[in-house]
């Protein structure tokens, strides 16, 4: 009788924590929902910015103290409270139109382009800028900046399937930032799934995504596409240690037509797969899965083909400028002494040349399920961290979703300082359009804070053995190395 008491006592605290937590980050979201359209305000910028920063740092001050505490708690209720706070969340962004970023206004945009009779891998978004339809974007903060699309065909194909069948624009944003939220949901359940229910690894990784702030922010407030490509990296990485690699092979080239960069993963995906079958079953994987991935790029491009150009996007994106990042940085600093052309070239190589490196190196450690996801996380964060064209905050759900499997303390602590930094630089570029900061000031703070703080944090952990992330994970399911 004694222990029942104790332990109903205890789960009602675990229930009152993680109420109180859900309580106060809604309050933290009310404020920094209220601060976003302020930053751009000359009268009350400062007021609005100091508001923001502070009510991000609480966010995250609760986000890590509720991973803290799911280490240790055992009353259901109080798990699903947790699981469901952050959907409530998300769902209240929904009515939120998007503040600190125009990307959902300009996925829009290219739908528009489609029915116009333009085809956005060769007509750029700003084209639209005389039309009415450009000034209804307009009223939510669309800027004609953007150039020809850069993203993969199948993502081109759910901007046009949206655009035509709603019948106004605000629905149109809504089902946009909805789809990234259904992504982002899917992705939660997904990391939950690849753990192993028999451990306590399935509620903390799961929180470790889901709670995010820096996530809900940037998937279910801004409706940034990385959702989608998120979700299908992980249902394929997923797929392929369940040992059904043609499903996850369809899933990771289904990502790769969405936005290219999961073309990466494709040598730690392989030497996953030559390591841990037969080489019988290695070749009959290959030779069904093939033949799939080539009808799938097929049926993607077809309607959207328009020659060379349908990767003119791709190139313009991927050329090196000054800008947040490491390549920025870098290439701010060559140029000086050898031009921007040569800069450029010298700098496209050698972040190719980086990035295969990091691929290869990844790869040669995959030997199971545990050091395939840690490979992807590291190509992740050597792409966004080190070799990007550009660092904008949404480019780090990627390695966050990678990471969060794996609920060990380097990660956590990795997870923690690089979403934290991302959410903490989020508003700077609207800062700056609204003139209150120029180009050079806001690259630079930028990428010493959103890029080179995680950058330390990561080489660190890497240097300490005892603290490293990406070796093997205990609260997966199974064991296959």
């Amino acid at each position: 009788m004694t222990h029942d008491r104790e332990t109903d006592r205890r789960r009602g605290s675990d229930l009152q924590r993680v109420a109180a937590a859900t309580a106060l980050s809604a309050a933290l979201y009310v404020v920094v929902a209220l601060c976003e359209p302020a930053v751009t305000s000359h009268a009350h910028r400062h007021a609005a910015l100091l508001g923001y920063t502070t009510a991000i740092a609480g966010l995250f001050g609760v986000y890590g103290a509720l991973l803290r505490e799911m280490q240790h708690v055992r009353s259901p209720a109080a798990t699903r409270l947790g699981f469901a706070a952050p959907l409530l969340f998300q769902l209240a962004w929904l009515a939120i139109p998007p503040r600190l970023s125009i990307d959902v206004l300009s996925y829009i945009a290219d739908g528009y382009l489609w029915r116009l009779g333009l085809n956005p891998y060769t007509h750029a978004s700003r084209e639209i800028a005389a039309t009415s339809y450009a000034a209804g974007l307009a009223a939510y903060g669309w800027r004609p900046v953007h150039n020809i699309s850069p993203y993969g065909p199948l993502w081109m194909l759910i901007e046009l399937a949206v655009t035509r069948h709603t019948i106004s624009l605000s629905t149109s944003i809504v089902l946009m930032k909805a789809l990234a939220l259904s992504a982002n949901a899917m992705i939660a359940a997904t990391v939950f799934a690849t753990v192993d229910r028999g451990s306590d690894g399935p509620p903390l990784a799961t929180m470790l995504y889901w709670w995010n702030p820096l996530v809900i922010m940037e998937c279910a407030a801004e409706g940034h596409n990385d959702a989608v490509m998120v979700l299908l990296v992980m249902l394929g990485l997923s797929s392929i240690t369940r040992h059904r690699p043609v499903r996850g092979i369809m899933g990771m080239a289904a990502a790769v037509v969405v936005k290219y960069l999961p073309a990466l993963f494709g040598g730690p995906v392989l030497v996953y797969l030559w390591r841990t079958s037969d080489r019988r079953r290695f070749a009959r994987t290959m030779i069904i899965a093939a033949p799939l991935v080539i009808v799938l790029a097929v049926r993607a491009y077809a309607p959207l083909w328009a020659g060379h150009d349908t990767f003119r996007g791709v190139h313009i994106a991927g050329m090196p400028t000054f800008g947040p990042g490491t390549s920025g940085a870098v290439f701010r600093v060559v140029a000086s002494a050898v031009g921007s052309a040569r800069a450029a070239k010298y700098l496209a190589l050698g972040s190719a040349a980086f990035l295969l490196a990091v691929v290869a190196a990844s790869s040669r450690r995959v030997h199971g399920r545990e050091t395939l996801f840690g490979a992807c996380a590291t190509v992740a964060l050597a792409y966004v961290l080190v070799a990007a064209p550009r660092y904008w905050s949404w480019y780090v759900v990627m390695p966050a979703a990678l990471l969060a499997v794996s609920p060990t303390r380097a990660n956590i602590a990795l997870i923690l300082v690089l979403t934290a930094c991302a959410a903490l630089v989020a508003p700077w570029d609207i800062v700056r359009v609204a003139g209150a900061v120029d180009w050079p000031l806001e690259s630079w703070a930028t990428t010493v804070v959103g890029v080179w703080i995680p950058l330390l944090l990561w080489m660190a952990i890497r240097r300490r053995p005892t603290w490293t992330g990406l070796g093997p994970i205990s609260c997966f399911a199974g064991n296959d190395s």
